[in-house]
């Protein structure tokens, strides 16, 4: 497997939701089967559902289109495999699970592999990894890690896969479920819940984003975000051609993608 880990970031604004850049500067396209080359044919635009708020990693600009971490990836592959994606624009992340549930998208861009997700989803090999952590207010003593929370309130955001994790590993924790991550860290910054869980990165770039200079990161879990994409079980081929993608993306691609968030952001 890839040893992709988690820092990789570069902000991609596309003008519109389809994405094709198979002109893209040294990004070469790679070798398909005669059935897979087909099946994209026959598929395209591949129709993709996004967390819409979720940035740095991806979101959906009303003037940019779909930018982001994630955004970046797609346009490579989409590059890579001479094939466009197309945006369907959700207003939650909840929102984008459902529609991709009920055939609406053909694949999910960013997300972790679970038992549940697994009964609807085939998931391809990660191509982020993440490491998750805690954000509460900077007053707030003794919040080191997620056992720390037990008989506390986390908020966590409706349809991501630390509810699950927390339900199953510290079932004594009460979760708060929120639309967003924006709505998860105000919360905690008014005091109306502990804490938030969500990837390190994320959680320091919303934090300065949103200027809640009362919250700080105060503790690491021991869970991993792997972000993968996840296709429909009715579309095996296409997790396949994206798995053969993601495992051919070229190491400088990805090195210039962290150089550049680290340069603009020092995180």
């Amino acid at each position: 497997m890839r040893n992709t880990r988690c820092m990789i970031t570069l902000l991609c604004s596309l003008s519109l939701a389809s994405i094709s850049l198979s002109a893209h500067a040294g990004i070469d396209k790679i070798r398909l089967t005669a059935e897979e080359r087909t099946y994209l044919v026959s598929r395209a635009p591949i129709k993709l559902c996004i967390d819409p708020n979720w940035m740095p990693y991806e979101a959906w600009d009303p003037k940019l289109g779909y930018i982001g971490i994630a955004a970046d990836y797609v346009a490579v592959f989409s590059a890579m495999l001479d094939v466009k994606f197309q945006v369907r624009e959700t207003k939650t992340w909840q929102q984008s699970l459902d529609v991709t549930r009920s055939g609406g998208c053909d694949v999910l861009s960013f997300l972790n592999q679970t038992p549940r997700r697994s009964q609807w989803l085939l998931f391809t090999t990660p191509y982020v990894e993440a490491e998750a952590a805690l954000a509460t207010l900077k007053n707030m003593h003794g919040i080191r890690n997620l056992k720390s929370l037990r008989g506390k309130t986390v908020a966590v955001v409706e349809g991501y896969v630390y509810e699950e994790y927390l339900r199953n590993n510290y079932p004594r924790v009460i979760v708060s479920r929120v639309d967003n991550t924006d709505d998860a860290l105000q919360k905690t910054a008014d005091g109306k819940v502990d804490a938030t869980i969500e990837s390190l990165f994320v959680l320091r770039y919303k934090i300065a984003k949103l200027g809640l200079k009362n919250l700080t990161v105060s503790g690491r879990t021991k869970y991993v975000n792997r972000y993968r994409f996840g296709v429909r079980k009715d579309q095996a081929m296409l997790r396949k051609i994206l798995d053969k993608a993601i495992m051919q993306i070229e190491p400088k691609v990805e090195n210039k993608i962290l150089r550049k968030w680290s340069l603009e952001h020092n995180y």
